[in-house]
């Protein structure tokens, strides 16, 4: 049933060795378009239903730890750390600053068991190879009553093969896979893509679940 919902997708000797390949250019990309990068600094990272409930959590817990699948930029770790004040750290497969952003994979992360209280991705976990061993990791290195925030392109209509992307076609696939660590799903959407990309998207989704263990 789940393969069906969401197929295994491009290889990860595949996926690891093209961004390998690519890393000389994506960092002299930040330094000659720095000036650009700066003004993300200042860009709005985040949806509103998650800068509201990382507000939250952060009042509720000062010393709140979050880790951020796949950033890609410096600047999106700088943005949550400057204006939530939260310990917030980025996973992804490159990195041109290791102080904001650790190399590594999200199906085998570098952390230890229950290390951060909040993990978060937006649109990284469409370009897994397996997205339960993903999930599954993502649980493992959530503290109990942490929480799983991510922000999705879903229900892909092109561009989607066994050598593209996974598609998460509904938010009801993970609350079916993770329904023994799911605490509660604090909000679960699902909109319909604009117009101008119906012809390749779906629907974008915005997905929150307390994580018990």
């Amino acid at each position: 049933m789940f393969g069906e919902v969401i197929p295994k997708t491009i290889s990860h000797e595949f996926s690891n060795t093209g961004i390998l390949l690519f890393s000389p250019f994506l960092v002299v990309s930040y330094y000659l378009f720095y000036p650009f990068i700066f003004i993300l600094n200042k860009t709005n990272w985040l949806d509103v239903a998650t800068e509201s409930t990382l507000t939250e959590e952060k009042e509720n817990n000062p010393d709140v730890k979050m880790l951020t699948l796949g950033p890609r930029w410096p600047a999106e770790i700088t943005y949550i750390r400057e204006k939530f004040g939260i310990d917030a750290m980025g996973l992804d497969l490159f990195s041109i600053d290791e102080s904001k952003i650790v190399i590594g994979d999200m199906h085998e992360m570098p952390f230890e068991d229950n290390s951060y209280d909040i993990v978060y991705e937006k649109n990284t976990y469409n370009k897994s190879y397996d997205f339960r061993k993903a999930l599954d990791e993502s649980v493992r290195v959530l503290k109990p009553g942490g929480l799983l925030i991510y922000d999705e392109c879903m229900d892909y209509v092109e561009g989607c093969s066994e050598n593209a992307r996974t598609n998460l076609k509904s938010h009801k696939w993970t609350e079916i896979y993770l329904k023994d660590n799911i605490q509660e799903v604090v909000y679960s959407k699902e909109i319909p893509a604009f117009e101008k990309d119906k012809h390749w998207l779906g629907k974008v989704g915005l997905f929150a679940a307390r994580i018990k263990k």
